[in-house]
């Protein structure tokens, strides 16, 4: 909320992008006074239970030693970002995700494992987006659709074409939900952010 009151934003709309919208719907559900909205974009309901994900862990990320083994960060993002995407963006996020220590792999994919469905998630009352890709192999569809029943007053927007990164695959498509959603709080009345 300190970088909220430094750019003296009252109110705003908060998106959460894979694992990021833990961190966002966790910020709407501790000051609901601060938001007007919540967008979830190809994130979890949880991790926990997730096999593909647990199996990930177990077999591959757990066993990084002091390096983390490009072979797999290659593979894994090229994974999330289907084949619309230009190689040479996966391979520069590849390279930028290579920055990444392993032991922040290893123990943030670890904490991931651990969260479940938080027991307040009804307690969301802002209108909420998620945006989901129907070829996502991270996140899972009923994920997505719980997610949709348990958040009162929210929207599931799918695109069975796109994979997790979504908004790297087809950003006119997800730019064109997002503005939707927001000329909708707006014409709502919400207070605009």
């Amino acid at each position: 909320m300190g970088l909220m009151d430094r750019l003296m934003i009252d109110k705003a709309v908060v998106l959460g992008a894979s694992s990021g919208g833990f961190i966002a719907r966790e910020l709407v559900l501790r000051y609901p006074e601060r938001f007007v909205g919540l967008i979830q974009m190809g994130s979890p309901l949880q991790h926990k239970g997730n096999p593909l994900f647990q199996q990930m862990y177990d077999t591959i990320i757990s066993k990084f030693g002091d390096e983390v083994d490009p072979d797999f960060i290659g593979e894994f993002v090229s994974g999330l970002s289907g084949t619309k995407v230009s190689s040479w963006f996966t391979g520069m996020m590849a390279e930028e995700t290579m920055k990444v220590p392993s032991w922040v792999w290893k123990e943030y994919t670890a904490s991931l494992l651990t969260e479940g469905i938080p027991d307040n998630l009804r307690a969301i009352i802002v209108p909420c987006l998620i945006i989901w890709g129907g070829q996502d192999g991270i996140t899972l569809r009923s994920d997505q659709e719980e997610a949709s029943s348990l958040i009162s007053g929210s929207r599931l927007a799918i695109h069975e074409d796109l994979g997790h990164m979504l908004y790297w695959e087809d950003p006119e498509a997800v730019a064109e939900d997002i503005n939707g959603f927001m000329k909708e709080i707006e014409k709502a009345g919400v207070t605009r952010p």
